[in-house]
């Protein structure tokens, strides 16, 4: 028959057994914690890794890395490149802007410069790959072609990678146009073509060609 344990050593094997029971409870919380806070730590870590991983929207070599700057003109969908056959012409209602800044062209493009007559919408598009701002009047009042031709002219690094020439189909009285950018002006505005033309000369899909070759060069 087991012996009959005295109230105080009850109440100290009591005591003891609480004791290790808290114990016990504070290690299991500390495990916990400890634990817890390693894969809180891990997938962060692994979140970190793979973040940069992700794959972000294209860009666009005509914005700026700058999410601060705000760019010229109206950006236009890019309807592609690629050259038509010798003497093919786009279809009626192929481009999906006056002036074009995009789509299949001429095989052919324009040396840089000012020209007295209009150029195809198919040259122009080659001029815009290569990297070309142009820029286009709708306007036969000679003071005003003269104040425009001045301003053209005092661009950065006139004339590489520029052309003027007018433009009789246009609604507007100036167009500056640059691959998948547009901009349409009424009155010579010698800040806003500087802008535009810091913006995007020099910056088309195929920049990089020497800006002033003639029309006979083929690519």
């Amino acid at each position: 028959m087991p012996k009959k344990l005295s109230p105080k050593r009850a109440q100290r094997i009591q005591g003891r057994k609480k004791r290790v029971e808290q114990r016990q409870f504070k290690r299991k919380v500390r495990n916990f914690l400890i634990f817890s806070g390693l894969g809180t730590l891990g997938f962060l870590i692994v979140i970190a890794l793979i973040i940069p991983s992700i794959p972000g929207p294209e860009t666009n070599p005509n914005v700026s890395d700058d999410p601060g700057q705000v760019q010229p003109g109206m950006k236009i969908e890019d309807l592609g490149r690629g050259h038509f056959a010798p003497e093919e012409t786009a279809g009626l209602g192929y481009y999906n802007s006056d002036p074009p800044t995009s789509g299949m062209h001429s095989p052919t493009y324009e040396r840089c410069g000012i020209f007295d007559s209009p150029l195809p919408d198919e040259v122009q598009v080659h001029n815009l790959e290569h990297g070309f701002v142009l820029v286009q009047y709708n306007e036969t009042d000679e003071g005003f072609i003269d104040q425009l031709t001045d301003a053209t002219g005092n661009l950065p690094g006139w004339p590489n990678y520029y052309i003027l020439a007018p433009n009789q189909e246009m609604e507007h009285k100036i167009a500056l146009t640059a691959w998948g950018v547009l901009t349409y002006i009424e009155e010579v505005d010698s800040v806003l073509m500087n802008d535009f033309a810091k913006a995007y000369r020099g910056r088309g899909p195929e920049s990089g060609t020497s800006p002033c070759q003639p029309s006979s060069m083929v690519e």
